[in-house]
Formats: C-alpha cells, sequence, structure tokens
C-alpha cells in the first residue's frame, strides 16, 4: 500500500491554499496525491452529469440515516476503531478530561468528538486502498485534531500519550508562520473557522500560540522516532509551498 503524510500548522496558516494548490498541480501519472484525489476519481466536467448528481445527493440527504448508518463514513470509522483500540481508548479519555473546558469556557467535547470521527474515517478511506502506492496527503487527519482537543489543561505527557497510541503517518508537513501573520490571516476571512467560534481576539492567539508548541512538540517526537517532517515558512508563496511539499513527497514514495 501507498504511506500516508499529514499536513497540519494552526487554523488560518494556510494549510487549505496549499492543499488546493498541490491539487491544481496534480496529475494522474504523479507518485502522490492529494486525499480527495487518492480516494475518489475525478470525473469530466458535465452539466448534464452535474445536475443529475445534485439531484440524487438530495434524495440522499433527505432520505433516511444515509450518512450515518449507510454511509462510507461510518463504516470506515467502526473498522478504524476495531482496529486500533487502545488509540479510541486514549482519545476518548482525552476529550473527556480537556475539551470540558475551552479557551472561551464552553464545552466543546461534542465537537472535538465529531471532528475527530470525522478524521478516523478519512484516514481508514486512504489505508484501506491498499493497492494504491502512492504518497497520500491528508490535511485533516488525527494530528490535526490535537487543535481541538487542546485546552488550557492539554500537557505535553498527554500529547506523547495520544502520539504514541496512534497509528503514524509516513511523514509530515507542518506549514507555520509567525503568530501575527497567522492572525491576520484570520482577521481577513470571511467566515470563522469552527474552532475559533465563540473566542475573542486574544482566545484565538493563544489558543494559536498553544497550537504552535503542540505542533513544536509534535515535530520532536516525530524527529525522535525517525519520521520525516518538512517545516514550511507559511509567510512563502502557495507555488513555492506546493513545490516543496511535491519534492518531500516525491522522497517519501522512494524510501
Amino acid at each position: 500500500m501507498g504511506k500516508i503524510v499529514e499536513l497540519i500548522g494552526p487554523s488560518g496558516v494556510g494549510k487549505s491554499s496549499l492543499y488546493l494548490e498541490l491539487q491544481n498541480q496534480w496529475s494522474k501519472s504523479d507518485s502522490w496525491a492529494v486525499y480527495h484525489d487518492f480516494v475518489y476519481r475525478r470525473k469530466e466536467r458535465d452539466v448534464t452529469k452535474f445536475f443529475l448528481r445534485v439531484k440524487s445527493l438530495w434524495g440522499k440527504v433527505f432520505s433516511s440515516d444515509y450518512y450515518w448508518n449507510e454511509g462510507r463514513v461510518k463504516s470506515a470509522q467502526k473498522i478504524f476503531a476495531e482496529d486500533n483500540p487502545e488509540f479510541m481508548s486514549v482519545l476518548m479519555d482525552l476529550i473527556h478530561e480537556h475539551s470540558k473546558v475551552g479557551y472561551n469556557g464552553e464545552d466543546k467535547r461534542f465537537l472535538v468528538t465529531f471532528f475527530s470521527l470525522k478524521s478516523i474515517g478519512r484516514l481508514q478511506n486512504a489505508l484501506q486502498r491498499k493497492e494504491d502506492n502512492r504518497v497520500c496527503l491528508i490535511d485533516e487527519a488525527l494530528i490535526s485534531r490535537i487543535m481541538h482537543i487542546n485546552s488550557p489543561t492539554f500537557t505535553k505527557d498527554q500529547l506523547r500519550k495520544y502520539i504514541t497510541s496512534m497509528p503514524l503517518p509516513d511523514g509530515l508537513i507542518f506549514l507555520n508562520a509567525p503568530v501575527d501573520e497567522v492572525l491576520k490571516r484570520i482577521h481577513k476571512r470571511k467566515t470563522l473557522a469552527t474552532i475559533h467560534e465563540g473566542l475573542t481576539i486574544d482566545e484565538i492567539q493563544e489558543l494559536t500560540i498553544n497550537t504552535q508548541n503542540l505542533m513544536n512538540q509534535v515535530t520532536s517526537f516525530f524527529n525522535e522516532m525517525n519520521i520525516p517532517v518538512l517545516q514550511l515558512d507559511g509567510t512563502l508563496s502557495t507555488v513555492d509551498l506546493a513545490s516543496q511539499s511535491i519534492e518531500f513527497m516525491e522522497e517519501i514514495g522512494n524510501t
């Protein structure tokens, strides 16, 4: 099977822009693919097919419980939980202990659980494609969820417990930038990310700094385990960042 590389960084640093740039540069002959091209096949643009697809999706949304009882995501989550019971136990314990009081004092346990299960489904969908030998870049996998578990009570020891119990990726791309630059980009957004909803500017700044510190600790753990890490300067152009990321993924694929 192929290898997994996870893209991480604080919310607002530009991960989505980099992901989209990599999608734009990708071709079928590449030895890597972003998650959506790794798991799903691109279709030719056709207006008729588009409207038929919308009609079909509309029917599924309003029929029974398509997404959760019959959908692919729930099946993948179940398989992952069966294959990784220790990690699931650690994850649930950490969410219960550290998401009761977030940076604005609100209980985030439901929200963190929801996003964690979403990441688990995404990761498992990639892992199940055992016949595909390409490198898969996932932008919202398990390490990214540290941003949500992160709270004033979350410590380095708990972070290590999370990392050592999870199925580790084969490489890590850490996109970061000075906190002032990240906050400037967050301010320019038309809508706040879910993780920032209900927070003041000062609370967003505190969360961003703490997330950066946690991600730096993650890279240290990965270095200890000899797992390749690419640290990217988020102030560079998206094209330059994509070029560095592609080179890194190609190296991962050749090892």
